[in-house]
């Protein structure tokens, strides 16, 4: 039964290698969402095979039973936990595809709608930023907190996706992991402030205080320089919110500015100890 399942796991491992080989994905092409959720599909299965091909293989009865008439099973269990390795960052890398390419899209619907918010943005800009998009395939009206919210929602994914059992920190898996949730404090960052600069504070708290709880299991992965545009993005909302209380001209209002306030207050108060600890 176990070579059966690894039989099993590495020809659904050829075909995920091939759809991912096949998948083409560019900043000026719109999003292949059926060749990628193909991709994903048989990534997502070979994955699965594989995490069964290592249970049976790693079961206890069996190895106790094979191995003395098979020395060399350790080197069998090692080979399978090495290609569930592999699967996953296969895998891990077209989450990382998807989290860049929305990204992207989302730093031009920035510029487009700072341009029809209050003109910051030059009109050169926004017309490379219109061009932009049209080429990704969106409407200029996109804008950019549906794009980050799909980046975060695929980090988040891509953390879930990268857990097994047994690996500590150090680990391929880990560190992946640790990539996938440094990246997903800076999208819910841009997502804080994204919400910020149209008004919608409480969304705002959300996606900051969000950002600011995340604990990156390899802090090595969490560069000072990100942690630091996660806090200042926090401080600012969290200016915002004293600016709404003090405008607050009903009592509701104001208790909510004032609840949002102490939630990210808490948040990077919590924040600072977890960085000094790092």
């Amino acid at each position: 039964r176990a070579s059966a399942s690894r039989t099993r796991a590495s020809v659904l491992f050829k075909k995920a290698a091939t759809s991912f080989e096949a998948l083409h994905i560019s900043f000026e092409e719109p999003w292949p969402e059926a060749a990628f959720e193909d991709a994903l599909g048989h990534a997502a299965a070979a994955a699965e095979a594989y995490a069964q091909a290592l249970a049976e293989t790693g079961d206890p009865e069996l190895i106790k039973e094979v191995e003395p008439h098979v020395p060399d099973w350790p080197k069998v269990l090692a080979h399978v936990s090495a290609a569930h390795t592999e699967v996953l960052k296969l895998r891990a890398e077209l989450r990382f595809r998807q989290i860049r390419w929305h990204s992207r899209q989302a730093e031009h619907a920035r510029v487009l709608g700072e341009r029809a918010r209050k003109g910051k943005a030059s009109a050169d800009d926004a017309s490379i930023a219109a061009e932009a998009l049209e080429k990704a395939g969106l409407p200029m009206t996109t804008e950019e907190q549906n794009l980050l919210a799909v980046s975060a929602d695929a980090c988040e994914k891509l953390v879930g996706e990268c857990i097994r059992d047994g690996d500590g920190t150090g680990s391929e898996t880990s560190l992946l992991r640790s990539r996938a949730e440094a990246y997903r404090a800076l999208v819910l960052k841009d997502l804080a402030i994204a919400h910020a600069l149209v008004h919608e504070l409480e969304a705002a708290v959300g996606h900051a205080v969000a950002a600011l709880d995340i604990r990156v299991e390899d802090s090595i992965l969490y560069t000072t320089e990100a942690a630091e545009q996660v806090r200042a993005a926090a401080e600012g909302v969290f200016v915002l919110c004293g600016q709404e209380l003090r405008a607050a001209d009903t009592q509701l209002r104001g208790e909510q500015a004032s609840f949002w306030a102490a939630k990210i207050a808490t948040a990077m108060a919590k924040f600072d100890h977890y960085r000094k600890e790092c």
